[in-house]
């Protein structure tokens, strides 16, 4: 599966038009709409740029901790791409950024492509990032990630759609949200197969349910498959009970970031 997230290349500047190639990433019809970034869950989502110009989204799920996707923070030659920028939707304060977790796995199953990533099978299902903040935020509510198992989930989402929001090439300064999308299944790899309206910009962006309990997140968008290919692939997107032991083991080591 080609990543969808060096759309530098393929797009000149901060176009607030969808690129040609892009566009047709859309299920057939652009069911996204713009929220109020004032309000739950949208205010804890994050726009991130890193010193490299990429753009990918996140999401508070602690007060020191922003989740997003892997692949945002690394370069084509395989470093590290410092975040530049983050700001949460629910405050336009920007947040500094001391540590990014990767998983070490993930690096070896990205082969670049001159204009992004291809993603092996086997890794794509770790494509996270845990972003530790230098500063507790305290002006937004994070939002708590699925707390049970991989069927559990599977059997939630057979009754029930979901939502995904970012900030996508497109529209990079505004967050769009496509609402009651379906996800089709969680894949043999734990990866969610969803049919949300995502672009370039979206990747790091929670999937989100809609519990009993509040708002939950239940993955993060990964990747896409190319325009071409749309009408036989999904999108994809990590799903949390697949990371959570790595994700709990980044909570407990704050300062010491996995290389």
């Amino acid at each position: 599966m080609r990543l969808l997230w060096w759309w530098l290349v393929s797009c000149a500047g901060w176009s607030t038009q969808a690129c040609a190639g892009e566009a047709a990433l859309l299920f057939g019809h652009d069911d996204r709409r713009p929220v109020a970034v004032s309000e739950a869950p949208w205010q804890s989502l994050a726009r991130i740029e890193t010193q490299g110009d990429n753009l990918c989204s996140g999401v508070l799920i602690e007060p020191h901790w922003v989740l997003s996707a892997g692949h945002c923070f690394l370069t084509q030659q395989g470093e590290r791409d410092p975040v530049r920028s983050l700001t949460l939707a629910g405050s336009q304060q920007e947040r500094g950024v001391d540590s990014v977790f990767l998983p070490t796995r993930l690096k070896a199953g990205l082969t670049p492509d001159g204009e992004g990533f291809d993603i092996s099978p086997e890794a794509g299902a770790f494509d996270v990032a845990l972003l530790h903040l230098k500063e507790t935020v305290t002006d937004v509510a994070p939002l708590p990630i699925w707390p049970g198992s991989a069927s559990r989930l599977a059997g939630q989402l057979a009754r029930q759609s979901v939502s995904q929001a970012g900030y996508p090439v497109d529209h990079p300064d505004t967050l769009l949200a496509h609402d009651h999308c379906r996800v089709e299944r969680i894949n043999e790899r734990g990866m969610l197969e969803h049919r949300c309206d995502t672009l370039a910009g979206d990747s790091g962006s929670p999937l989100l349910l809609r519990t009993p309990a509040g708002w939950q997140v239940v993955g993060v968008q990964s990747s896409a498959p190319l325009a071409a290919q749309r009408a036989q692939a999904n999108n994809l997107a990590v799903a949390l009970p697949t990371v959570q032991p790595l994700l709990r083991h980044w909570l407990s080591q704050p300062l010491s970031p996995s290389r």
